[in-house]
């Protein structure tokens, strides 16, 4: 068997044991229209309707704890340090903003970098240099849910979005299914 045949034979995998899970609606018609395999959803989504991205006493620090000026302008990139996620993109054009704005334009970016990102990361701090895009890396200051620990500060992603005026998620490639 040639492995195209070998691929449509046992993927997805279709046993009576097993049940397929999308991450929307979308995918999970596709799934159905390409493989006639029913699945169920599981949401790969915040819920930004029901979450309060408010100002309090916990976050009000923000700015402050990442040198971030009172009138700089945030555009947030709440996304991992990977290569899809398309972070040079997002670093032109603050860059470019950043030349043509009377305010100081700054990316953040609150996604972790794991080992095998970091070769990425170091190519990106090149690139903004390049195009002078102040750049801060926060995502080892950003987890699941807020503490302070020996005196630092640590956010919840949803801490962020009230200190910033913009937020830009440039993708490459996003999976189905």
């Amino acid at each position: 068997k040639t492995f195209a045949a070998y691929m449509r034979y046992f993927f997805p995998f279709n046993h009576r044991r097993v049940r397929h899970v999308c991450i929307n609606k979308s995918t999970k018609a596709e799934l159905k229209k390409r493989t006639k395999l029913s699945s169920i959803v599981f949401p790969n989504y915040f819920h930004y309707r029901g979450m309060h991205h408010l100002k309090d006493d916990f976050n009000k620090h923000f700015r402050e704890d990442f040198d971030l000026k009172k009138d700089d302008i945030v555009a947030l990139a709440p996304v991992r340090v990977v290569p899809r996620k398309d972070l040079r993109t997002a670093i032109k054009i603050v860059g470019e903003l950043d030349k043509r704005m009377d305010q100081h334009v700054v990316l953040v970016i609150t996604g972790f970098t794991t080992d095998v990102g970091k070769p990425h990361e170091r190519n990106l701090r090149r690139l903004a240099e390049k195009h002078q895009c102040d750049l801060r890396f926060i995502g080892d200051r950003i987890k699941a849910r807020r503490y302070i620990e020996n005196g630092k500060r640590f956010y919840s992603v949803f801490d962020t979005y009230p200190y910033s005026d913009l937020v830009v998620y440039p993708s490459t490639w996003e999976g189905w299914g």
